[in-house]
């Protein structure tokens, strides 16, 4: 009885979780866009600066679906009881039957679909795959810094670079490659006319991004050092190191030692 009692609550809270996890996907899912599980990763690792907004509307969306999905549970059950429900599951280990009915099937079938679509819409199949391939990328192409004679001229200048947080070219007008019928940045979309930039089209497109790239942090990375910010799964080796890529000589380094 006692067995039964602790599996009970085992199960119930393992029920608890999946639900949680499946309606922040779906908040992650639904209002932030090709969020990747890295990204995700790196956020929660670097928990330090992050709007308090955001985790306060993500803990009201959870404790609300919550309250709905509990109160849609309790409808279930008692449509259950009153049908009285017969169906049942025996499943045999050798000698030994697990009893399985409609309540217990209903739980476990609800925790298993849970945790797929979860998994589906925090991209975990595609860092898995990302942790699982391997590159001679930066063995035939990457060209280290430290190898490299950078000459400077007698009289120094400083190297000022801008960047914007969450620009898209969507902003710009359709005609010159965003989504506007009228431009929402026009000094700013004549100033990337008038300039070198850098396009995936004939257009203001911008770059393609890699994998490693695609958020803010790791977009710094990757335009001062030529590498993509590729998190572990063993996120404490960041906690220890205080910074990333700690082995990764980067623009900054180079203007530090010059």
């Amino acid at each position: 009885m006692k067995k039964k009692k602790v599996l009970r609550i085992i199960s119930n809270i393992l029920l608890v979780l999946s639900i949680i996890l499946f309606i922040v996907s779906l908040y992650i899912d639904i209002f932030f866009t090709e969020v990747t599980f890295e990204q995700l990763l790196y956020s929660i690792i670097n928990f330090k600066g992050t709007s308090m907004t955001v985790i306060f509307k993500g803990l009201g969306v959870v404790v609300t679906f919550l309250l709905v999905l509990y109160f849609i549970y309790r409808l279930f059950r008692y449509l259950i009881n009153k049908i009285k429900c017969k169906v049942a599951v025996d499943i045999c280990f050798g000698r030994k039957i697990i009893h399985l009915n409609f309540r217990k099937i209903f739980k476990v079938a609800s925790i298993i679909l849970l945790l797929y679509f979860s998994y589906d819409m925090l991209k975990i199949k595609d860092y898995i795959k990302m942790l699982q391939s391997s590159s001679k990328l930066y063995e035939k192409y990457y060209v280290d810094p430290r190898k490299v004679k950078i000459d400077f001229p007698d009289i120094k200048r400083n190297l000022i670079f801008i960047y914007l947080e969450s620009m898209e070219m969507s902003n710009a007008s359709i005609s010159n490659g965003g989504s506007m019928s009228k431009s929402y940045i026009p000094n700013l979309e004549q100033l990337a006319l008038d300039s070198i930039n850098f396009s995936n089209t004939d257009k203001l497109g911008g770059g393609i991004m890699v994998y490693g790239t695609n958020y803010t942090s790791a977009s710094l990375v990757a335009h001062t050092s030529g590498i993509p910010l590729k998190v572990s799964v063993w996120w404490r080796n960041y906690k220890n190191y205080g910074k990333n890529l700690p082995g990764v000589y980067a623009l900054g380094d180079i203007l530090k030692d010059n």
